[in-house]
């Protein structure tokens, strides 16, 4: 205390979570803080109170945050070489951390602060304890007159007795004071005093209790209640995917009674909240939850034992490895430290994930691969090269080592979204990469403005470009029909507006104030509109098929998008067909980009989707969600792949294995994009982007913040489908890392093959969206049941309760948006039975 420095000493909160109270480590620790506080009372000066204090307790185990004795209480220790009290310390006294504020008020001289509940510690007041009590009550009355006029919480008939209380102890003292300023003769004045000192201090501990009934107060029945509704619609929704398999589509009755029974439940208890006090408890509704938990267990149990005998080793491992990065997932949400470190955890796991279905597809094509086959690189090596650079070529284009390389890639850009995940007040050593800073930031931030601008124009045009080339490389962008237009030239438009309005946007503050509202609006206003006009045409017409017909005279006609790599073959094609044919009457129709008319349906609304997440997210966030879509594609490049290496079953739903990764990475980029699960971390400007801002309602601004905010997950959903449709395509990343089919072109027919059975699309689609919104709502259960333990926790507010928020909605999301790529899926389907209809009286026409 000689000197201006000032340490943080290692705190003895920090022992205590280390080796617990009783730990030899703890006395130690206790008796070098001791000697502290002996060396801070030499050097106390006369007018200087010293107040030593910890914030809470801890338990045998050290831990705390709990609402046990031993956590809350914590010992106060209050010095002065002056003497501060008259009186003897009355042993038990307790007292509570809010009396700290107006008690330190009063000692250095300032007001009571406004929102103040808290009592005096009296025996620091004790020489005019009637005066002290007399300034500290009016601002316990001013709060509650206020609170009690603008919210209906507090209960009337207490609100009442306290001020009736407080009147009374006014009255008293006025009439006391009065008495004694007329000189008349008042007997027992100090006794009376110490009445009403009782009577003030009965008041402010009345007026407190009732502040902490209305605001510490959890309804542990409706938790209750809650938690095990959801366990039991969990469970039913499990229940439901388990007896839903490829060979049998019956639900069980029992699953019937039981959605029945959950109806009745939620029904009989919102009447019972509406019509009976909160004091009743809800036994019928606790007996009928508690009965259909136990039978929708029982029956579970038994369906997954008689399930797993069913698989085989192979399939009850990748079950294992699933299910247990789901729990790892749910578990992170019962831990402070992990849920603020949670962008870490889960990219953590997704590279696990990822490296398991690397490791699994490496073994399947080591196991099925020939070993006197030759990989098509090693027929061209010249003759002149040597015998061990062919070993080494032939090595490094084997499936396994190609797997090996391509998941490296994966992992790198993976890795790379450790630059677009901001940072949390709790993340303490955290600091936001360059590509984060916003662009009217000032001082060294400005250096990369234009970098940052060019680099996230460029990732926002190179994922426009790679979405239009591989719907280019599958034939599906051939042909001058709307759809196709729309993916040609609108998309492209879309994307050069969106960079233009981050160059607006990146103008010094006063030029930009210098534009009209107009003008500042003008580009991201046409990023609507394209994004907008580009949806309609895909929804009018999402199948992007181009029929093209011989004409009479056998000319030769290619489609002019193509180009020289295709026009060739094509013709080549034709001469051979046409040689020894000379039916004139053979008029047989040709198809393009059938193999891939799903899949691309999908990845033209994910490119608007896209497009406009992009817009909102902004300059500094959107290479987050371009990385998004090529991990996205690298992903479904390598689950098809582990399908093809251990020979799997083309016609079941989306496995497991593969719904938790595309959880995991939904999660991952959910971070990559700039988002925290905090309330200050939610981009709010994100409502004003193409708008000035005078909304007559706020659900347009609603929804703009809400995609913003779940724009990764948002995305993934919206890219889900492909995880059905992606392992019937030959992917230029799969037939690299596979081993190559000796399947005859004409045979193949890609995601059309689904056509054949509409009904197994229906099913299997649907069974694999049920696994993702199960993944989804698994993770919600956690985050409430998180919450609902850790209410009494000191970071409740601030860490537990936002996360279980921030889940909730992303789940709402997530559902809507399931629902909706449902309905287009067979929309799409709809709309391919129709052409191929066309087609059909065409052939029989002719």
């Amino acid at each position: 205390m000689g000197d201006d420095t000032w340490e943080r000493l290692f705190p003895v909160d920090h022992c205590g979570h280390r080796f617990g109270p009783n730990h030899p480590a703890m006395a130690e620790k206790l008796t070098q803080m001791d000697q502290m506080i002996r060396n801070v009372t030499r050097q106390l000066s006369e007018d200087t109170v010293l107040f030593v204090l910890g914030d809470h307790g801890m338990t045998v185990t050290g831990d705390h945050g709990g609402d046990s004795e031993d956590e809350l209480t914590a010992g106060l220790f209050i010095y002065s070489p002056a003497k501060i009290t008259s009186s003897q310390p009355v042993q038990g006294v307790i007292t509570h951390q809010t009396d700290f504020v107006p008690t330190l008020s009063l000692l250095i001289g300032i007001p009571i602060p406004f929102s103040s509940l808290g009592s005096l510690i009296t025996d620091l007041f004790n020489h005019c304890p009637c005066k002290s009590f007399t300034s500290d009550c009016p601002a316990d009355v001013r709060y509650i007159s206020e609170y009690a006029g603008v919210s209906s919480d507090l209960p009337e008939s207490t609100f009442h007795s306290v001020t009736v209380l407080l009147k009374k102890a006014d009255n008293e003292l006025q009439a006391l004071m009065t008495s004694v300023a007329s000189g008349d003769p008042t007997k027992d004045v100090l006794s009376r005093l110490q009445h009403l000192q009782m009577q003030y201090q009965t008041y402010l501990t009345q007026v407190r209790q009732m502040c902490q009934d209305v605001w510490a107060r959890f309804d542990m029945t409706s938790m209750l209640v809650g938690i095990l509704t959801m366990t039991i619609a969990a469970l039913a929704e499990l229940a439901f995917l388990m007896h839903w398999t490829k060979d049998t589509d019956q639900t069980p009755h029992f699953l019937y009674l039981v959605i029945v029974g959950l109806a009745v439940h939620v029904v009989y208890y919102m009447l019972h909240t509406l019509l009976l006090m909160q004091t009743v408890l809800p036994l019928l509704s606790l007996a009928l939850v508690l009965t259909l938990l136990l039978c929708l267990s029982i029956t579970l149990g038994k369906k997954i034992i008689e399930v797993s005998r069913q698989l085989t080793w192979s399939d009850r491992t990748d079950n294992f490895v699933a299910m247990t990065i789901l729990c790892l997932c749910c578990l992170i949400y019962f831990s402070n430290s992990f849920v603020v470190y949670e962008d870490v955890t889960q990219h953590f796991l997704a590279q696990s994930l990822l490296w398991y279905i690397a490791f699994r597809t490496m073994l399947g094509f080591i196991k099925t691969s020939d070993p006197n086959a030759k990989r098509p690189l090693t027929k061209i090596v010249k003759k002149g090269k040597t015998s061990s650079l062919v070993d080494i070529l032939e090595i490094l284009t084997q499936p396994a080592a190609a797997m090996f390389f391509v998941t490296c890639a994966c992992s790198v850009l993976l890795r790379l979204t450790a630059f677009f995940r901001s940072c949390r007040e709790e993340q303490w050593a955290c600091k936001p990469s360059v590509l984060q800073v916003l662009p009217s930031s000032t001082g060294e931030a400005t250096r990369y403005k234009n970098q940052r601008y060019f680099f996230s124009a460029g990732c926002l045009l190179a994922t426009l470009w790679f979405i239009r080339k591989w719907m280019l490389h599958y034939g599906n962008l051939n042909g001058d029909r709307v759809n196709v237009l729309g993916m040609k030239f609108i998309m492209p438009l879309g994307g050069v507006c969106c960079a233009l309005y981050w160059a607006v946007q990146a103008l010094p503050q006063k030029e930009l104030d210098a534009l009209a509202g107009w003008q500042q609006c003008l580009m991201a206003q046409l990023v609507y509109a394209c994004v907008i006009l580009h949806m309609i045409m895909v929804l009018a017409q999402p199948v992007f098929v181009y029929i093209w017909h011989p004409s009479p005279a056998n000319t030769i006609s290619p489609p002019s998008s193509r180009g020289i790599s295709f026009t060739i073959p094509f013709v080549y094609r034709h001469l051979r067909e046409n040689w020894n044919n000379r039916d004139e009457e053979d008029r047989t129709a040709a198809a393009y980009g059938l193999g891939s008319v799903y899949s691309c349906s999908v990845w033209a609304l994910a490119a608007s989707v896209f497009l406009l997440l992009v817009l909102l997210l902004g300059e500094e966030a959107s290479p987050g969600l371009c990385l998004a879509v090529i991990i996205m594609f690298f992903f479904l490049e390598l689950t098809s792949a582990y399908g093809t290496s251990n020979k799997g079953d083309k016609q079941i739903p989306v496995s497991l294995l593969t719904v938790v990764g595309h959880g995991v990475l939904s999660s991952t980029f959910f971070f990559a994009t700039g988002h925290q699960a905090t309330i200050p971390s939610i981009r709010f400007e994100s409502a004003f982007t193409g708008f000035h801002g005078d909304f007559s309602s706020n659900i347009l601004p609603a929804a703009l913040i809400t995609l913003n905010t779940f724009a990764a997950p948002l995305l993934f959903t919206v890219l889900s489908p492909l995880l059905l449709f992606w392992k019937y395509l030959e992917g230029p990343v799969k037939r690299w890392i596979s081993v190559p089919q000796r399947t005859s072109i004409s045979k193949w027919k890609g995601d059309f093959h689904l056509y054949d059975d509409g009904l197994l699309l229906r099913k299997n689609l649907f069974i694999s969206l049920s696994r993702m919104l199960f993944f989804s709502f698994a993770k919600v259960l956690a985050a409430a049941c998180a919450a609902v333990i850790h209410r009494r926790h000191l970071m409740v507010w601030k860490i537990f309760a936002p996360r279980f928020i921030f889940e909730a909605a992303a789940m709402l999301v997530t559902t809507f948006v399931l629902m909706l790529m449902y309905l287009f899926v067979l929309h799409v389907d709809h709309k391919i039975t129709r052409l191929v209809k066309s087609l059909e009286d065409q052939e029989r026409q002719h």
